[in-house]
């Protein structure tokens, strides 16, 4: 029953709403400022077609949430009210969603350093959703940040694993070993990031910084 609700939730009765979403999603993976805020753009269409959308709005939290990261313009304190604006209403709609769970462990962790509300939140996603790759990726950023490096390894390993033709994943993995001082094996996951994506540009960073360390 809980899985019928889940899936009866996703927004697939509302055609013209899903499609948007699955465009927002498509653009929210490109991982740039551009993408990012037409990714936010249909997510907001999609709510206009169904305003109880939680996936949607889930979406439109995340994407403010990643934009910091890619517009040096835009300050973190003008995004977050927008982000939890969304979540709260995605938490509304939708608190049985890994998705929705995800973005508030990722508020609570980059933004208000709520180390024990952003484990909960992730918890809560996993167990929701146990093969989610998303989330178990943010999740390791949670124990990077903790600084328990092994079990960080674990877990973006169990994201590639999970979705192995993801640049971003794989060079996540990468991440992990870099601040675990595992060079080489930082190197070996960048290059595969990039193989899999040669126009990745965050993935060539990721290798520069890693043979500087070397």
């Amino acid at each position: 029953a809980g899985e019928e609700r889940r899936i009866d939730g996703q927004g697939a009765e509302n055609l013209e709403a899903y499609t948007l979403y699955l465009r927002g999603r498509y653009f929210r993976n490109q991982w740039t400022e551009e993408s990012l805020r037409r990714a936010i753009a249909y997510f907001e269409e999609a709510i206009d077609r169904d305003p109880s959308y939680a996936l949607a709005y889930a979406g439109i939290a995340d994407a403010y949430l990643l934009l910091p990261f890619f517009a040096a313009t835009t300050s973190p304190l003008e995004i977050y009210p927008r982000a939890m604006s969304a979540v709260e209403q995605a938490l509304r709609y939708g608190d049985a969603f890994a998705t929705v769970h995800t973005a508030l462990g990722s508020a609570k962790l980059w933004y208000t350093w709520d180390w024990v509300g952003a484990e909960s939140a992730f918890k809560q996603a996993l167990a929701l959703s146990p093969n989610d790759a998303a989330t178990h990726r943010r999740y390791a950023w949670y124990l990077i940040s903790m600084g328990r490096q092994k079990d960080a390894i674990a877990v973006m390993h169990r994201a590639q694993e999970l979705n192995p033709l993801s640049a971003g994943i794989t060079k996540n993995v990468g991440l992990a070993f870099y601040f675990a001082r595992e060079y080489d094996q930082a190197i070996a996951q960048f290059r595969a990031a990039l193989d899999l994506n040669p126009n990745f540009r965050t993935g060539y960073s990721g290798l520069a910084y890693a043979y500087v360390q070397q």
